[in-house]
């Protein structure tokens, strides 16, 4: 243990570093970002920087501050390796120090995203944002940083749970256990509703908030699972009810009926199901492509 944290705290001072450098150049270029998840979790709701992994850098930038960033990577010599919707990826160091330990030295990606929306599966999840309204400065990195405010951050936190629940990690539930615990104030969670509320995203929500209470107990007040319970469908229920938080990493395949409870519509079922019927090569191939278009 006293290895993981030495090297968590010598990765975290790198992440610092490396952050503070590529805010200051965005800075130079222009381009408002703002840090989404690990970047910013490790230094406001974790005990220690070093006691949160990262594999990688979240960063939300406007679409028409996508090409300044890519020249701004590109000076700190990373490589573009892939795009995919709203996001394009860029790593640094392809060779793998530990796969024992999050190795201070271990390989560090920068993934650039144009909008909070995400693919949940066959169907898309939606953020009502504002850079101005929903962001916060953050000086733990340079002074240019930015981060999402509580009740946003929460959502959003969520809702990657949900993108990610075949194959989810429990440090994502730990991140949202820290940050619904530092929820204390009602306004805050009365905000989080009311924004869910807004565009009817709750069956996005719940699965994570449920799975983050089963966890550590007393951390998401029960009106607030009980309202967004209430908005899930039951084929949700059905599946988050089987899970637990030893549970949620699935070491293999998830069934396509579990796959298949982000479907919003048969239209979007059919979808998911026509792109998992892709063969493996061609999904490989449509990789590449992505790639060389950089």
């Amino acid at each position: 243990l006293a290895q993981h944290l030495n090297h968590g705290r010598l990765r975290a001072e790198r992440i610092r570093s490396l952050l503070t450098r590529l805010l200051d150049g965005l800075d130079s270029a222009g381009v408002d970002a703002v840090l989404l998840k690990g970047s910013h979790l490790a230094h406001s709701y974790y005990p220690d920087p070093g006691t949160r992994p990262m594999s990688d850098i979240d960063l939300l930038v406007p679409a028409s501050g996508v090409a300044a960033a890519e020249k701004v990577l590109g000076a700190m010599e990373f490589t573009p390796d892939w795009a995919s919707g709203h996001a394009t990826s860029w790593v640094s160091g392809p060779r793998i120090v530990s796969l024992e330990y999050d190795h201070a030295d271990n390989p560090l990606k920068i993934d650039l995203h144009t909008s909070l929306d995400r693919r949940v599966q066959s169907s898309s999840a939606r953020f009502d944002y504002s850079l101005e309204a929903d962001t916060v400065p953050f000086d733990h990195v340079g002074s240019s940083a930015r981060v999402l405010r509580p009740a946003l951050l929460t959502w959003y936190l969520s809702t990657h749970v949900a993108a990610h629940f075949a194959a989810l990690r429990l440090v994502q539930l730990v991140d949202l256990v820290l940050v619904s615990r530092a929820m204390r104030n009602g306004d805050a969670w009365r905000e989080f509703l009311e924004r869910i509320d807004g565009v009817g995203q709750h069956r996005f929500a719940y699965p994570g908030l449920a799975l983050a209470e089963r966890l550590a107990p007393d951390s998401v007040p029960p009106e607030v699972l009980k309202h967004l319970g209430q908005h899930t469908p039951a084929r949700i229920h059905r599946v988050v009810d089987r899970r637990t938080p030893a549970t949620t990493q699935r070491l293999f395949h998830s069934s396509t009926k579990e796959q298949l409870v982000w479907a919003d519509s048969p239209w979007s079922g059919l979808r998911f199901i026509a792109v998992a019927l892709v063969p493996r090569r061609l999904r490989v191939l449509r990789h590449k492509v992505a790639r060389w278009r950089f």
